[in-house]
């Protein structure tokens, strides 16, 4: 069985006949979304599911492969009001997003299979944003969420 790399390209254009990439002998890299679903994209996060999200400049997305062939047919709009995010992370159902305000939860309601509508402010962070602001999130064997922050914050 061979081994496949997730990879959202950022570039403008698309992969030539001739792969740029060199990967280890048994893996192969696979285009799952362009610029026509996910421009200028800044942060990603997947969930345990496979759920793929997504953030650039105003959005947060989570790319949908609705024919499994492991290329993103779609995009749904988590929140297209997003100022700067630029660090996602899934937390069961719900997304955490890090923006220049704080850390925010974009919850997932019953019956909806993506996060939707207006996030919560799940915890304020100091200072400004931009590129020296709030960055990326993870979660920590202790459970606590880890934030990594810029000089402005």
């Amino acid at each position: 069985m061979s081994r496949y790399l997730l990879l959202i390209l950022l570039a403008t254009t698309g992969l030539h006949a001739e792969n740029p990439f060199r990967v280890p002998e048994g893996f192969d890299i696979t285009q799952f979304a362009g610029d026509d679903l996910t421009h200028d994209t800044w942060a990603m996060t997947i969930s345990e599911d496979g759920k793929v999200a997504v953030s650039g400049p105003g959005y947060i997305k989570v790319l949908v492969d609705t024919d499994k062939d492991g290329v993103a047919d779609r995009a749904e709009v988590v929140f297209d009001k997003a100022r700067n995010p630029h660090g996602l992370l899934w937390s069961g159902n719900d997304l955490l997003s890090v923006q220049p305000q704080g850390i925010f939860l974009h919850r997932t309601q019953p019956g909806q299979t993506f996060p939707g509508g207006d996030p919560e402010l799940f915890y304020k962070l100091p200072g400004g944003g931009g590129e020296h602001g709030p960055h990326g999130i993870r979660r920590g064997p202790d459970g606590w969420f880890y934030v990594a922050c810029g000089n402005n914050t």
